[in-house]
């Protein structure tokens, strides 16, 4: 192309010149705009054929299974004689391929290295060129064109052109085979990532469960804003992602944004992207989380991080359904579906003036609590046992089970983590246990001491005071519920005011931390 950039009459340039930057030309609209290989191989034969005058031709790739050639794509040969015809070129494209040199021969019958081949008499092969297509240095396969009508057609000039178009060519098959082969990973993740998130494969047979994925069901059917609440480690963001991948916005991206994790400085950059020159650091313009999930899910992590400046701005793009990037006056269309979570009561934020009201009543058009693992131990078993094949495989120490013991301890434990430490739980007892089994002491001492001290199945149990048990059980129960007072109760099956004297007697002060 930078020959074409000579200011010279085009008379000036020699036919073949012109030839060649015309085919060059045809190649290179053929690499920008063709992604599909087979047609891209039948493209590039067309264009071989037409400019060395050629009746017919083929392209056959080396199989890297096993280093046989494979024709790929095939001209002017009808259905009846093209089998045949791709048989009996066999010999040239091998000895091309092999070789790793051009083979051309403009009487081919009487040409030594072809006379003894029958193929070429009885298709009365005259002319013939085989080009090797070369990549990096090793040959991927070869280009074939001949004339069954006229001797000596092709010129070494030809060769020449068709050696220089052989390897742009290369560089294209290549592409396109290796962007076929992305496009294809990409599909089998897509399927992967999707029935990974169908409401089928998410584990939880206890009733509060069963409503939750009835609740996830209802609302995936529609294109609402969703508020998903819950202690830190109850799978909020797995909640999000199987209302995207069971919606119809499941071929747009899931896009999430952790709130905590952007300063406050950068948010509003972050979210709706910036003009080159917007401020001391924007080099170039960059789109913003709106625009990358644009047609999809935008998920919200630790919304009531958001700082309040920003959730005005937040709201308009949410109910405007338009954006618009720091340094520019024009705004933009968007079509986003919001995922918000938090592990924070918002309504507290709200009389705290931490939260805009308006945008709560926005965000929470639809709710789903996620409930903490201590509401939920009936689903225990069957999350642990989970976890243990997820881990055994990634790390390649391969568990089938628990013991009586260990199954025990992880029941017996109050879970103020929730899911997140079960599976960390999990995978610390797959790294320091000996497979098959788990048993009590691969497990984490946070999860051994408690159940030792309470009396549970031990070698050698310590013992204790009625009341000192109480004391630990009440301790662990008000950990994993964070303070509560109404969940504690429910979970101890006593009332208020029992609680309360036994908060007094054995001295436990709540204080109320909010879980980050």
């Amino acid at each position: 192309q930078s020959l074409g950039l000579i200011n010279k009459p085009k008379t000036t340039i020699p036919s073949h010149i012109d030839m060649l930057l015309d085919a060059f030309d045809q190649i290179t609209s053929l690499i920008n705009s063709i992604t599909d290989p087979i047609e891209l191989l039948e493209n590039i034969l067309d264009v071989a054929i037409r400019f060395v005058n050629a009746d017919r031709g083929l392209i056959a790739l080396i199989d890297k299974d096993n280093e046989t050639l494979r024709i790929e794509a095939i001209r002017n040969l009808d259905e009846k004689t093209s089998k045949d015809v791709a048989q009996i070129s066999q010999t040239v494209l091998y000895k091309t391929s092999a070789s790793d040199m051009a083979i051309m021969s403009g009487d081919a019958p009487s040409d030594s290295r072809f006379s003894t081949i029958k193929s070429v008499r009885e298709y009365n092969i005259l002319s013939l060129i085989c080009m090797p297509l070369r990549i990096k240095g090793k040959s991927m396969g070869v280009i074939y064109v001949d004339s069954r009508r006229t001797s000596n057609l092709f010129s070494e000039r030809d060769k020449q052109f068709l050696q220089a178009f052989s390897n742009l060519a290369a560089v294209a098959i290549e592409r396109s085979y290796k962007y076929k082969e992305q496009e294809e990973e990409k599909e089998l993740l897509k399927e992967e990532i999707q029935g990974r998130y169908r409401f089928n494969n998410l584990l939880g047979k206890s009733k509060i469960m069963q409503e939750v994925f009835q609740r996830l069901e209802s609302i995936s059917r529609t294109d609402t804003s969703v508020l998903v609440t819950g202690s830190s480690g109850t799978g909020k963001e797995l909640a999000a992602r199987a209302i995207h991948y069971n919606s119809h916005r499941k071929n747009g991206r899931f896009v999430a944004v952790n709130c905590a994790a952007i300063p406050e400085h950068l948010v509003e950059s972050e979210l709706f992207g910036f003009t080159k020159g917007a401020f001391t650091d924007a080099r170039q313009d960059k789109i913003g989380r709106f625009e990358h999930a644009n047609a999809g899910t935008l998920f919200l992590d630790e919304v009531a991080e958001m700082p309040i400046n920003v959730q005005a701005k937040l709201l308009r793009a949410i109910e405007q359904k338009e954006i618009q990037r720091l340094g520019e006056d024009d705004t933009r269309k968007i079509d986003v579906r919001i995922i918000a979570a938090t592990n924070r009561d918002l309504r507290i934020e709200i009389q705290e003036k931490r939260f805009r009201e308006d945008f709560y009543y926005r965000l929470r058009v639809a709710s789903i609590r996620m409930p903490d693992l201590s509401e939920r131990m009936d689903d225990l078993p069957l999350l642990a046992k989970s976890f243990l094949n997820l881990s055994s495989n990634r790390n390649k120490r391969y568990f089938t089970e628990f013991d009586s013991k260990a199954l025990e301890a992880l029941l017996h434990y109050s879970w103020p983590g929730n899911i997140r430490e079960l599976e960390n739980a999990i995978e610390s007892a797959v790294v320091f246990g000996n497979p098959p089994v788990i048993h009590l002491k691969d497990l984490p001492q946070e999860i051994r001491v408690p159940f030792a001290k309470s009396g549970g199945i031990y070698d050698k149990p310590e013992l204790q005071s009625l009341d000192e048990i109480e004391e630990a059980h009440i301790r662990a129960i008000l950990t994993s519920t964070n303070g509560n007072k109404l969940k504690t109760c429910n979970i101890l099956n006593i009332s208020r005011p029992t609680l309360d004297r036994k908060l007094e007697k054995f001295n436990i002060t709540i204080k109320k931390m909010r879980q980050k």
